[in-house]
């Protein structure tokens, strides 16, 4: 089997149970209109939690570009939501397997 290493940022927001669902389905609307995502999701990420994840197609070779990238969209969702944004968990890369 054949694995192949992905430079591409991605991952997920998630914000606490004050964010609903609409306002989630605006911001990723918004978020969808940067052609620097491949895609975007929104996915419950706890009881009654949910979260915007990602797939960009920015190659980010360092994790220094990875770190730029992930700050500018954290800041996106603070500037939107403040408190409202919970967490993350986003990687710079990853091996595919199949």
């Amino acid at each position: 089997m054949q694995t192949q290493k992905i430079q591409n940022p991605r991952g997920y927001i998630k914000f606490s149970s004050k964010v609903s669902l609409e306002e989630l389905e605006t911001f990723a609307q918004e978020l969808a209109s940067d052609q620097r995502f491949i895609s975007i999701y929104i996915r419950k990420v706890s009881k009654d939690q949910f979260g915007i994840g990602f797939v960009s197609n920015v190659e980010t070779p360092t994790q220094e570009l990875s770190d730029i990238f992930f700050d500018e969209v954290k800041d996106i969702a603070y500037r939107k939501f403040g408190t409202g944004v919970a967490g993350w968990d986003m990687a710079s890369s990853y091996i595919l397997i199949k």
